[in-house]
């Protein structure tokens, strides 16, 4: 072999590992949020929630929920708290666009449904008082009879956040609100949202999940059932950051 022959070899070699580096070394700094990795504590928290918003604005609600998959994919602390951010999207997505049905279908069921959930409490906390027809109609999207009674389950159980929130962790005026509602399990998923959203406000509550009250188990499918109570547990056990 020439000395021409055994340049070009060793050029041929370095050019398949440069391309096998590329192709399955690191990628650091190439993924969403990979800078906001580089800070941390609060600053990092931050400008997650700020990329996640130019997110939302510049791309919609499904990437912005798509891009905090890939963020809680990369960063545990980021996943523990994911359902914090998604429900700060959803907040935010609101007062983009008031029309929730095309929300809800958007935020998708990820992250315990934060998304759908931080949507129905800006519809709530953009009012100054509530009505009886404003409360029975804003679920009413979702009673079609092809839609999903999860997503319905969604819509009610974010009502009691909501409501919880627009009177400042009162609960009990919260809970008077969801008996506006006529249908019961209505009125049962709602109070739900209220003693999830009340347990966080540091108030002395009693939990209508322990009493069989907060989920209408009776019309749900057991895979619903358990998804609403794990929800629950874990509203409970770690409470929500808004």
């Amino acid at each position: 072999m020439t000395q021409t022959q055994r340049l070009l070899l060793a050029v041929g070699i370095l050019a398949v590992a440069g391309v096998a580096a590329n192709a399955w070394g690191p990628t650091m700094g190439t993924g969403p949020g990979d800078s906001c990795r580089r800070q941390a504590g609060d600053a990092r928290r931050t400008c997650y929630s700020q990329l996640l918003s130019d997110r939302l604005r510049n791309h919609g609600v499904a990437d912005a929920v798509a891009t905090l998959d890939a963020i809680a994919a990369a960063d545990s602390d980021a996943a523990e708290h994911a359902h914090e951010y998604s429900h700060g999207i959803g907040i935010e997505a609101f007062g983009i666009s008031t029309d929730i049905p095309a929300t809800f279908t958007a935020c998708g069921d990820g992250f315990s449904s934060g998304c759908r959930h931080g949507v129905i409490q800006a519809y709530f906390e953009s009012r100054e008082e509530v009505t009886q027809p404003e409360v029975e109609a804003l679920c009413q999207p979702f009673k079609s009879p092809t839609a999903s009674r999860w997503v319905l389950f969604q819509c009610v159980h974010g009502m009691g956040h909501g409501l919880t929130m627009l009177y400042a962790h009162d609960l009990p005026r919260a809970l008077t609100d969801c008996d506006m509602l006529a249908d019961g399990w209505d009125r049962e998923s709602c109070y739900g949202g209220d003693d999830v959203q009340g347990a966080r406000s540091g108030g002395s509550t009693v939990s209508l999940l322990d009493h069989g009250g907060s989920l209408p188990a009776r019309l749900l499918s057991d895979a619903d059932v358990r998804h609403a109570e794990s929800e629950s547990r874990r509203h409970r056990r770690c409470g929500e950051v808004l």
